[in-house]
């Protein structure tokens, strides 16, 4: 029986498209999402994210795999990619919400680690642990209230950047329930709003709770309670860039 797995022609095809597409829509998340809609076809499973592909000259960005490509790029566009070629494809291609059950191989996990420590700059990494608990309760950052904060602070960022238009029509992603939990319409692509989502997602989560309470516990001082103040500071400006947009 013939494999499944596409050739390296074919996925080096996918990669360069998609590598392209991503260097010319850098602010367009939308036409990014259309060519991966058309493409999405070459990418069979998870594990082709992380395939290396040579090509003749010079490699594309990301240096050969999807997965650089996912890391390497802006982060809402990482975030469309992350979506589409990840999260979307383990459930059958429905985007609907409570997404919590990615699963994901050791040497993925280890690639989802290594990346959040190598590109802390792309916030958008957080949809993937906002959608493995098996992620988050092995995730052992040393102070992990202050890498939230620090990506509070790149989101932060990203907003005041954003064009008011897209952060207009995406502003139903900051729903009551869905900027925590689930998915809704405005969804069709990932935006700033999403990754806010995401991030406190992670936060709030089961597995990663005990992070504010040991603040809490430390009675206001310390590290970890200066994080978390700093955390619900960004936390209300972020909403409040948002719905000032």
């Amino acid at each position: 029986m013939a494999s499944l797995r596409p050739s390296r022609e074919v996925l080096a095809s996918a990669i360069a498209v998609l590598s392209e597409a991503v260097e010319r829509h850098a602010e367009e998340p939308e036409r990014v999402s259309a060519v991966i809609d058309r493409i999405a076809s070459r990418i069979k499973d998870t594990e082709d994210l992380f395939r290396f592909c040579p090509f003749h000259g010079k490699l594309p960005l990301g240096g050969g795999t999807l997965w650089g490509l996912i890391c390497k790029s802006p982060p809402v566009i990482s975030g469309v990619l992350i979506r589409q070629l990840l999260i979307e494809r383990a459930h059958g291609g429905r985007c609907e919400g409570g997404f919590d059950d990615l699963d994901l191989s050791e040497s993925c996990r280890d690639a989802v680690f290594f990346a959040l420590d190598e590109y802390p700059q792309n916030v958008a990494l957080y949809e993937i642990l906002a959608s493995s608990s098996a992620l988050r309760v092995s995730c052992e950052w040393d102070n992990p209230l202050q890498r939230v904060a620090e990506s509070l602070d790149e989101l932060r960022l990203l907003v005041l950047r954003a064009p008011t238009a897209r952060i207009e029509e995406n502003l139903g992603c900051m729903g009551t329930t869905s900027a925590v939990l689930g998915m809704v319409d405005s969804d069709a692509f990932f935006v700033e709003t999403s990754i806010f989502r995401a991030i406190l997602a992670v936060l709030l989560s089961p597995e990663c709770r005990a992070w504010p309470s040991a603040a809490m516990a430390a009675n206001g001082s310390g590290p970890a309670a200066e994080a978390l103040r700093r955390i619900c500071v960004l936390i209300v400006d972020i909403g409040d860039l948002l719905h000032r947009h």
